[in-house]
């Protein structure tokens, strides 16, 4: 996944896939200063634009790509801005630009198709502990997968003959559970299973020829396996509380926003790190799990630092930074 931008004479290679678009009168004349130009291309084939990409800045949608998969985006005020990219069949990009006074900054994106992903199925039984099945898509059981559960009790495993895979020990939490398997897509979801409870859990998998991860992921995934199984349940929002605001943007969540303050520092799947960004980007319904990072920090070994940045007054905002674990 690669982005290249480009703002006037100068170019940064970024490692991870995003697609931009720009207005079809791009082409016709120069674009005014504090602009966004940006084109969006497929992965797999650079050199064809990709159309119908949309485009959101700072969680309001500005348009879409043309035929030639190219947008313009104008009148932007200078410093720090969020964009999120999404068309169906593709893998969605967020990222953040920096606009500079009296100058266009130009945007090059490619963006990963995505393999449909099956949802998986889950449901409560008597045994205490999580238990499950990993199958492929024509539900043909998957043997060697690897299950990692990451929560008090947790381990990792792999699958047997039929698929199947249990942790006994896995009750009385919040879990992230994480299913991989070589050539097929990685899946990953967030549940809760109450204390003396257990949960039954299913996925199947896509094949998929990605395979690789970003920088610090297994960092940050052992990160957040520590602070599932230690840290208080107050720090953090959990599936079924996520779920009572439906589609409600994460900033008008009341405790979200006492927590964390608004504009703030998020940390996306534990190592994007978006500074004064608006949580107004992100809708309750696309996020999986949610953390709070206290005043010392966020126990991530990649980021030891506190990440808190003062305000125009030299005041340190009231809220620390925000993990945001996005649903995949």
């Amino acid at each position: 996944m690669l982005v290249l931008t480009r703002t006037r004479s100068m170019c940064l290679f970024c490692s991870f896939c995003v697609a931009m678009p720009l207005s079809a009168n791009v082409a016709q004349g120069q674009a005014s200063p504090q602009s966004l130009l940006g084109t969006v291309r497929e992965n797999r084939n650079r050199g064809q634009g990709l159309a119908g990409v949309e485009v959101q800045i700072d969680g309001e949608a500005k348009g879409t790509s043309n035929d030639a998969g190219q947008f313009r985006i104008g009148n932007l005020k200078s410093g720090s801005h969020l964009l999120f990219l999404r068309r169906i069949g593709y893998l969605p990009i967020r990222t953040s630009f920096v606009i500079r006074a009296n100058e266009v900054t130009v945007l090059d994106f490619y963006m990963d198709q995505s393999p449909y992903l099956l949802p998986t199925i889950e449901t409560t039984v008597t045994t205490h502990g999580i238990y499950g099945t990993v199958w492929d898509s024509s539900l043909v059981p998957l043997k060697g997968a690897i299950v990692d559960v990451l929560g008090f009790g947790g381990e990792d495993a792999t699958t047997d003959q039929v698929g199947h895979f249990e942790f006994p020990k896995a009750h009385g939490g919040t879990y992230m559970i994480r299913v991989s398997m070589p050539g097929y897509g990685e899946r990953r979801t967030v549940l809760e299973v109450p204390k003396g409870e257990g949960r039954r859990i299913e996925f199947r998998l896509v094949k998929s020829g990605r395979g690789d991860h970003a920088p610090g992921e297994s960092e940050a995934l052992w990160a957040l396996r520590r602070r599932l199984a230690l840290s208080f349940r107050n720090t953090r929002m959990s599936p079924s509380e996520i779920a009572r605001f439906g589609s409600m943007r994460l900033c008008d969540v009341p405790k979200i926003s006492v927590l964390a303050g608004e504009p703030t520092t998020v940390i996306v799947n534990g190592v994007q790190v978006l500074r004064e960004v608006s949580l107004c980007s992100w809708r309750m319904d696309e996020v999986a799990l949610i953390e709070f990072c206290s005043r010392v920090g966020c126990h991530n070994p990649d980021y030891p630092m506190p990440l808190r940045y003062p305000d125009a007054s030299g005041r340190p905002r009231r809220g620390g930074p925000v993990i945001i674990w996005e649903k995949r």
